[in-house]
Order: structure tokens, then sequence, then C-alpha cells
């Protein structure tokens, strides 16, 4: 090999070696910058957005007092790399639990470039006023320290929802958001026209009854159980109105009032009495029985102290033209073998299982022998 052939081999070598030291040297170089400016532009360089129904526009909620609230934020990365977020809050109060659903997201880690997170905030208000929270979010670099602006949200709440089937009936709330575990309390009270209401059940078949004791640790329906009975008048409240009008047998007028919770009768000597009864026709066809509950019925003569009730077309035959039963002496709310006296505390019935359609419902206090007074507290249709 010719020296001059020599001489070239050697200055490619040498340019060879040049160019890749430069190389190399620039890529440590360049990376190197890159990763020493990350510390110096993590504020204001990276950006989330929250978006959340729960939330106004300054990312903002109102919680009443004594409230638990469920919280949905969503958070989204704008930034084409991967990166930590936080996401934190702000109150001037400090008498309320916060934290997330283990069900969501976490509130804190890693979120991938333009990616989202889910998270559900759970607050509980402890207070007896109304609290402010603010919601607010901090990103980072991976493997840089991560600085937060506000209150870490760290502690699980876990929510259930309490959901009440009325069965028929209306009821507010519909539901209640509790935290898990936790004790159901006062529940509410739902309304279902005349029905008495029995209380909550686990079952729609009525098998666990649900007090406010019951610990709630998942999502439950309760459901509304009703007595079919039909409440005409009940310790003074009067389901369906009611009127009155004075009757007599020989001329003599009686009292008609409302005492002590109960429709009031007195009658004076020759009979006479007072009758309630429904202001509008009630129609029966669905019920078998009519009830009476006589709070007390005092007589004073021993042919007396026996009230009439039924049904009837004509108010202006109360009396004698109304239909009660097959007999007489079923429409009588004495006692077995009651003799002068005070009687208190019993029910009577009345079949009216072979009425259908609609009447009149008349009721005690036909007080109609000689000095007597009737109380009658409960009336009811089942």
């Amino acid at each position: 090999m010719n020296r001059k052939k020599v001489m070239y081999i050697g200055i490619i070598i040498i340019l060879t070696v040049i160019l890749s030291i430069t190389y190399f040297s620039y890529a440590f170089f360049t990376r190197q910058d890159i990763l020493d400016g990350k510390l110096n532009i993590v504020t204001g360089t990276l950006k989330y957005k929250i978006t959340s129904s729960d939330l106004d526009n300054n990312n903002s909620i109102v919680i009443s007092a004594n409230t638990i609230k469920s919280i949905n934020i969503k958070i989204t990365s704008l930034n084409d790399i991967n990166s930590k977020y936080e996401l934190y809050y702000t109150s001037i109060s400090n008498n309320f639990d916060i934290g997330y659903s283990s069900s969501s997201d976490l509130p804190t880690g890693t979120i991938n470039k333009n990616g989202v997170k889910n998270i559900v905030v759970n607050v509980k208000n402890k207070s007896n006023s109304s609290i402010t929270l603010t919601f607010g979010v901090d990103g980072g670099f991976i493997n840089n320290d991560l600085v937060i602006n506000g209150n870490q949200i760290s502690n699980v709440l876990d929510t259930v929802l309490v959901s009440f089937n009325a069965n028929g009936g209306s009821v507010n709330p519909t539901s209640l958001l509790m935290i898990k575990g936790s004790s159901i309390g006062t529940l509410p009270v739902p309304t279902k026209g005349n029905e008495n209401f029995l209380g909550w059940y686990l079952e729609n078949t009525f098998v666990t009854k649900v007090s406010s004791s019951y610990q709630v640790n998942s999502n439950i329906i309760l459901y509304a159980k009703w007595d079919p009975s039909l409440l005409i008048y009940d310790n003074g409240v009067r389901y369906v109105p009611l009127s009155t009008q004075s009757v007599w047998i020989s001329g003599t007028t009686s009292n008609c009032s409302e005492i002590s919770n109960s429709l009031y009768s007195t009658s004076v000597y020759s009979g006479g009495g007072c009758a309630w009864y429904t202001t509008n026709k009630i129609d029966v066809t669905n019920y078998s029985t009519l009830h009476i509950y006589v709070k007390s019925v005092t007589k004073s003569m021993s042919h007396g102290g026996h009230v009439r009730f039924g049904l009837t077309n004509s108010l202006t035959t109360i009396y004698g033209g109304a239909y009660c039963a097959d007999t007489a002496s079923q429409c009588y709310t004495k006692p077995d073998g009651c003799g002068i006296g005070t009687y208190t505390n019993f029910e009577k019935t009345l079949d009216i299982s072979k009425y259908t359609g609609s009447y009149y419902l008349y009721f005690p206090t036909y007080a109609n022998e000689d000095s007597e007074t009737v109380y009658i507290s409960k009336i009811w249709l089942d």
C-alpha cells in the first residue's frame, strides 16, 4: 500500500471519530438541557381542566347544613406528556368530613397525556349552616415534587344510595345519599290518600322492617307498606270532609261538637242525638267492613246508650231509613249487656260487603236514649 493511500484512510478514520464524539456529546447535553429545564417550567406549563355539573363557574359548591353530598369531578389533562395531578379543595370551614369514593379514580396520582380522571368526592357537612368548597388541580412532571396549593383529599368516604319506593304513594325526598356504614337515621314519611303508612321494608314482600338505627353498607331500595284501610276520622284528624246534623225522636234536639279529639254527641230526655256523616258519598265497593272505635259511651237510663251507624242514600232518613244491617242490633255500639254507667275503648263493626257503589257514611253519635253522651275517636273502612 502506498503512502498516499494510507494517509487517506487515516484521515477518514480521524474524521469518523471526531463526528461520532460530536454527535453523542450533542445528544447528551441537549437531553440534559431538557431535564434541567423541567425544574424551571413546572408551574404554568402543565395545564388541566376541571368539569363538573355539580360545581359553578368558579369550581365551587355550596353544601347545605347537615347534608351529605356526592360531587362528580372530571379532570382532563391538556398536556402531550404523562404527568402528575392532585385534586385539592379550599374552604373557610372545617366542620365537615371529606373523602373520595373507592369506586372512582384517585384524587392524586399520574395521568396519561391528554388523559381523563373521574373522581367522586363525598362531603358530609356536620354543621348547622351551609359551607362552600372550591376545588382546583395541581400538576407536575414525573419524578418531580408536587406542591399542593390547597387541602388534600386523602381519606376514603364511600357513599351509598338509599332509594324510597312509595308503593303507589308519594314521598319526599325520593332518595338519600349516605356515608357507607352509617345509621340511616330519620326516615321520610310517605302519603297515600287516606291509607295508613306501616313502615319501610327492605323487600317488596315486607319481611324486614327498617328503623332509624339500620346500618347501610350498600345501595338499597326501601318499600313502603300500607294498610289498605280507608281512614275517615282518627283522633281529631278528618281524612274526608264531614258534616253534622241534629236529629230528634220526640221533638228534642241535641248537641253536636268535637271534643277531646273525638266526635261528640249528647242527648236529652225523650231521645235525640247528632249524626256525623261524610259530606260526599264514598265508594264502598272494595270494602267489606265499617269500623268505629268508641272512646266512651255513658248512659243514665237502663234502656239507652246505643249508637246507630252505617250507610245511607238519603240524609233525610238517616235514622230510620239508613242502610245499616239486616237487624237493628248490629248497629248498636254498646257492649253486650250494657247497663247504666260508662263504657270505654271498644270497637264495633258493621258488615257492608253486600253493598256496592257510593253512599254517605254516617257515624255515631246517635246517643238517642235519655241523657247519653258518646265520644268516637276513630272510623275507618277495610
